[in-house]
């Protein structure tokens, strides 16, 4: 079985995509998933927030994190790129529409929904608290979809169906 190489992005990868890729990373084998972030507007190097690591410990995850800056040998890299907002996904889009197959807001990927997370940075521990609960579901949502029935490298090469509507009458 092959590794399956996911990246999340953010603005500055200092809070978002790192949160986003400490919870996947503490639910998944490492030897069949490689998780990283990068961000669209950072610098090469410097710690994730100090918020952003508080808030992952009191769930009991420890994350050493240095930002990096995303590229297109990073996002050619990836089986699939999980952007925080539908900018960051239109801003993957249009510096290299190669990867337009491959990018999705993390909210399209795993529920089908356009939305967006917004950006904690500079915020109190509870604006970073509640990041971190909003990305927690959809993590799960994630790992179900990447794992389900074994077929994670089908998950990764399609998008969600549009859901049906519901039939009534039966």
């Amino acid at each position: 079985m092959s590794t399956r190489r996911i990246l999340f992005i953010c603005t500055g990868n200092t809070c978002r995509s790192p949160m986003a890729m400490a919870l996947l990373r503490s639910k998944v084998a490492e030897q069949e998933f490689d998780v990283r972030s990068a961000g669209l507007r950072s610098m090469q190097g410097f710690d994730a927030s100090e918020n952003a690591l508080q808030v992952l410990r009191e769930r009991g995850i420890e994350l050493e994190h240095y930002t990096q800056v995303f590229d297109d040998v990073l996002g050619r890299w990836s089986d699939v790129i999980l952007t925080m907002t539908r900018a960051h996904k239109q801003e993957v889009g249009e510096r290299y529409p190669e990867l337009k197959e491959r990018t999705f807001t993390l909210y399209e990927y795993v529920t089908g929904l356009e939305r967006d997370i917004n950006d904690p940075y500079g915020g109190s521990m509870n604006v970073y608290r509640q990041v971190r609960n909003e990305l927690e579901p959809l993590v799960n949502r994630l790992v179900l979809k990447l794992t389900q029935n074994g077929s994670g490298r089908k998950a990764l090469d399609r998008k969600l169906p549009k859901k049906q509507p519901r039939q009534t009458g039966e």
